[in-house]
């Protein structure tokens, strides 16, 4: 079974918070977070080196249902990303 290389970062609530990867945690991310904070490697969290929901700019699992592939392409590209988060909202709460 292949290792996942991404993961979906919750609070206790079970809400989105961010999405982490592999490269994140193991990449130039958490060098960059010990110079910028003056803070010791042990001492880097999560939260350092997520990206943020509000960075990720999710896609509403409505709009993707009726995609063209591309139209996914074009969003791919235009984000400098390999991968898109898509989500689809709760309609009593407005959550994800």
């Amino acid at each position: 079974m292949d290792k996942p290389v991404m993961l979906v970062v919750t609070d206790e609530s079970e809400r989105v918070l961010g999405l982490v990867t592999a490269a994140d945690l193991m990449g130039e991310r958490p060098i960059n977070v010990t110079q910028r904070e003056r803070i010791v490697h042990v001492w880097v969290q999560v939260q350092h080196v997520m990206t943020s929901i509000a960075a990720a700019a999710p896609l509403d699992m409505r709009d993707v249902e009726h995609a063209h592939v591309r139209d996914v392409v074009r969003a791919l590209s235009d984000a400098g990303r390999q991968h898109l988060l898509v989500v689809e909202a709760d309609d009593a709460s407005g959550r994800y």
